[in-house]
């Protein structure tokens, strides 16, 4: 058994997994075989530590498909979180604050804030950028719906996946409790 440490975990983003029933698979026996605690059901773990390509390469081994696997210390997670707390994002029942991974850094980020559609009745507000996390609040309208994920890789022009605030909330928990997972 190994304690979890901010300082030494890792935190992985799949993306573009068990949604609308492409590219499923079963996270929780994922999460055993990796030693890691799971968080949900889209694709979102914490590892007590590792290399980032030999984690990323036992992911890929894992599934049966090609997936883009986005891999994030720890700490800077805890620290996103501890940030906002001087500031806490707004939530509701129709508002939700949606952290973005981004996979890779953009060419040229873009001018922010940034309202999808533009106006009063926007449904995406991406409001920040803080290292690979892109912040939105995300507001669903009647008509097309527009999720977060689509607008922030637009914008940023490059692949990236989102995650509501209650699981990156979560995922600080796991790091900072430091519950014991098993290792391989």
């Amino acid at each position: 058994m190994a304690n979890m440490s901010a300082a030494k975990s890792l935190v992985v983003f799949l993306r573009g997994v068990n949604v609308g029933g492409n590219k499923t698979f079963r996270p929780a026996e994922l999460a055993r075989t990796l030693g890691a605690v799971n968080v949900g059901a889209a694709g979102t773990f914490v590892l007590p530590g590792g290399a980032e390509s030999a984690v990323r390469r036992s992911i890929l081994d894992a599934l049966e498909f090609e997936a883009e696997v986005i891999v994030c210390r720890g700490e800077a997670v805890a620290e996103l979180v501890r940030r906002a707390e001087k500031n806490p994002p707004p939530y509701g029942k129709d508002l939700k604050t949606m952290i973005t991974v981004l996979a890779a850094r953009p060419k040229s980020p873009p001018k922010l804030p940034a309202s999808v559609p533009a106006g009063a009745d926007w449904q995406v507000r991406v409001t920040s950028v803080d290292g690979p996390f892109v912040t939105s609040l995300w507001r669903r309208r009647e008509g097309r719906f527009i999720y977060p994920n689509e607008v922030v890789e637009k914008l940023f022009g490059v692949p990236a996946t989102t995650r509501g605030w209650s699981t990156i909330t979560a995922i600080r928990k796991i790091l900072e409790s430091g519950p014991a997972v098993r290792k391989k």
